[in-house]
């Protein structure tokens, strides 16, 4: 079963700047790893402290997994530094994906 990881986490001002190159190693070395078909994260136009996160894992034991890698055991130490405002993250078990399209009243 496949898995989407989404939502959002607000940073006090500064932060994302700070943790920048941090998030760039994660975000690299996780791209890499078994069972990751796309890992993002993307500033929020309308706040840029907000990072807007989207992941796309074959399965949950991917997903599970990437928990455990050395590159994120790291990022966690980054991140315990951070100041944090908000965070809500998801994960979204499917079957199978679909095209949007095939969702729209025609």
């Amino acid at each position: 079963m496949g898995v989407i990881v989404g939502g959002q986490v607000l940073f006090a001002p500064g932060e994302i700047d700070r943790l920048r190159e941090e998030m760039d190693t994660v975000i690299a070395a996780t791209r890499t790893e078994p069972g990751c078909l796309h890992y993002s994260y993307a500033r929020q136009l309308e706040n840029p402290d907000r990072i807007i996160i989207f992941e796309h894992w074959e399965h949950g034991d991917a997903l599970r997994a990437h928990f455990k890698t050395p590159h994120m055991a790291v990022w966690y130490e980054h991140l315990s530094t951070a100041n944090v405002l908000e965070r809500n993250v998801q994960v979204f078990p499917f079957d199978a994906p679909k095209q949007l399209r095939d969702y729209r009243d025609d």
